[in-house]
């Protein structure tokens, strides 16, 4: 089922009126997930008419947390993923033969031995030692955005716990619309707006790459997309 971003309004005012509903899945992904079991959505289904697909994004309220606008991988890393683990990863814990590499870079700040640099045309992740371990042109990462969120909608929920239960009231959303241009990103990267967040691990000699995904925090949205409007419900 395909729908348009005013019938999804419509649903979703209804849905506000029913006030607090219980989650259907536990821990962070629950908020989304519950929205789109419950208006019976599958991804990327919300269209724009003339224009294109709107990608749907769901938060908690309180949270302020970070939005994966979306991964890339694709022929960016320069060293072998299992080298980077190797040299830069931690012992997991819990398992022996695991070892993790899961950090968030921004601005210049090195973690674990990695930090971004950029220049007016690519990004890259560098080691402290100034060796390249991954690179993106921006043209790729703006092929990438406009291919995946030119179009988003940000729906907002108030959280409870009730009878040990997680609930729900999905009652504020914003759409947001727009190119973003290349010399925007340069600023975005330097102020620490962006960041690119790596989530892989090692385990028997093996990598599980989760996807290396460029994040930013919801009330910084509006940083990306010259147009924004709260959604009537």
């Amino acid at each position: 089922m395909r729908i348009s971003v005013e019938d999804f309004t419509t649903k979703l005012s209804e849905l506000k009126q029913q006030g607090f509903i219980p989650t259907v899945r536990t821990g962070p992904t629950g908020v989304g997930h519950t929205l789109e079991q419950t208006l019976g959505l599958s991804e990327n289904n919300l269209i724009v008419p003339d224009l294109g697909e709107v990608e749907l994004k769901t938060t908690r309220r309180s949270a302020n947390s970070l939005v994966t606008l979306f991964t890339l991988d694709r022929n960016a890393w320069i060293v072998p993923q299992s080298q980077i683990i190797k040299s830069n990863g931690i012992q997991s814990e819990k398992e022996r033969d695991r070892i993790n590499l899961y950090v968030m870079l921004s601005g210049s700040r090195s973690l674990r031995g990695v930090k971004l640099d950029w220049s007016d045309n690519d990004l890259w992740i560098k080691s402290d030692e100034e060796e390249t371990v991954a690179h993106w042109s921006f043209d790729s990462i703006l092929t990438q955005f406009h291919r995946k969120i030119r179009h988003l909608i940000l729906v907002t929920a108030d959280s409870r716990s009730i009878d040990n239960v997680e609930h729900f009231c999905y009652n504020e959303a914003t759409f947001y619309s727009g190119w973003l241009l290349r010399w925007h990103l340069p600023k975005l990267f330097s102020e620490s707006t962006l960041a690119v967040d790596i989530r892989m691990h090692l385990r028997n000699n093996r990598v599980r790459n989760h996807g290396t995904g460029f994040r930013i925090r919801e009330n910084h949205l509006d940083r990306l997309y010259p147009y924004g409007e709260k959604l009537p419900i």
